[in-house]
C-alpha cells in the first residue's frame, strides 16, 4: 500500500491524501493555488457542488470542506484507476 500523508498547508491542511495517488502538490497542499482559492471564495457553507471528472479527489475533498456539513458535493470519475484513490480519499475523512 502507499504512504497516507498529512496535507502540509492550505484549506485542507491536516487531512489524509495518499502518496503517489496524483502530483506531490497535493499532498505539499500547493496544487493550483489559485484555483484552490477561486473556488474558497466561490463555494459557500451549505452548497451543492458537482464535480464531474473528480480524478482522485483533491477538489472533491476541497470542496467537502467549503461546503461543510449541511451541504454536499456529489463527484464523478469515469476512470477506474482515479476512483479507486477517489474512493480511498473519501474514507480517509
Amino acid at each position: 500500500d502507499r504512504m497516507v500523508l498529512p496535507i502540509m498547508q492550505g484549506r485542507l491542511k491536516g487531512k489524509k491524501w495518499i502518496a503517489g495517488s496524483y502530483a506531490d502538490s497535493c499532498w505539499l497542499g500547493c496544487y493550483e493555488n489559485d484555483y484552490q482559492r477561486l473556488l474558497s471564495n466561490e463555494i459557500k457553507g451549505g452548497g451543492v457542488v458537482f464535480d464531474i471528472g473528480a480524478n482522485v479527489g483533491f477538489y472533491t475533498l476541497l470542496a467537502s470542506e467549503l461546503v461543510g456539513g449541511k451541504g454536499q458535493v456529489f463527484a464523478f470519475e469515469p476512470l477506474p484507476r482515479n476512483l479507486h484513490f477517489l474512493n480511498k480519499h473519501l474514507k480517509l475523512i
